[in-house]
């Protein structure tokens, strides 16, 4: 969607944006946290510090939750808006159509495409604007874990490679989770 239809929401994107990344920060804290806490309250037996870890883990769940609550919300939120804006737009493009154009499509059919094709459009752009930044920030993450314990990584690595495996490997039939279309017949036909 252009600067037009999410230009009056654009604060709210970018608050929303950068709410999703400090809640995928907080998500990548939580492995070092436990690293820490393996390596230096229990291998180490300094019981006095589990306390202080444990507070520490439930600050950033805690950062992590309401970050992505109030992301979702606001992303959502602006982007509904943004929708609206665009379907206002085409219809009110659609009202100064040609009358030629009115009698060869059924209005029914126009009436579909333009809030289908608009929802089409919405829900792709709040994909792309909340899935690259993340993945932008997760690449670094991952680039980071690479130098800090390449061993791990791999395990990782090796580990989502399996779970890709694993659930391509089911072929299970999702399809009875959309609906089916069927043709309307015509009536006094």
């Amino acid at each position: 969607m252009s600067s037009r239809y999410t230009g009056p929401d654009a604060g709210a994107l970018i608050v929303g944006c950068a709410l999703a990344m400090i809640g995928e920060l907080a998500t990548l804290a939580t492995p070092l946290f436990t690293k820490y806490l393996i390596d230096e309250v229990i291998a180490k037996k300094q019981a006095r510090l589990f306390p202080w870890f444990g507070l520490a883990s439930l600050d950033v769940l805690a950062v992590l939750v309401f970050t992505m609550i109030c992301a979702n919300y606001l992303v959502m939120r602006s982007l509904r808006k943004s929708g609206v804006r665009l379907r206002v737009s085409m219809l009110r493009s659609l009202e100064t159509a040609p009358l030629p154009m009115f009698a060869s499509v059924p209005a029914g059919q126009m009436c579909y495409r333009l809030l289908q094709d608009t929802q089409v459009v919405e829900d792709s752009w709040g994909k792309a604007l909340l899935t690259v930044p993340v993945q932008v920030l997760l690449l670094v993450g991952t680039v980071v874990m690479c130098f800090w314990r390449f061993e791990l990584a791999i395990s990782v690595l090796v580990l989502m490679i399996a779970q890709v495996g694993i659930t391509c490997g089911f072929g299970c039939d999702y399809s009875w989770t959309t609906p089916k279309c069927r043709p309307v017949s015509r009536l006094g036909g």
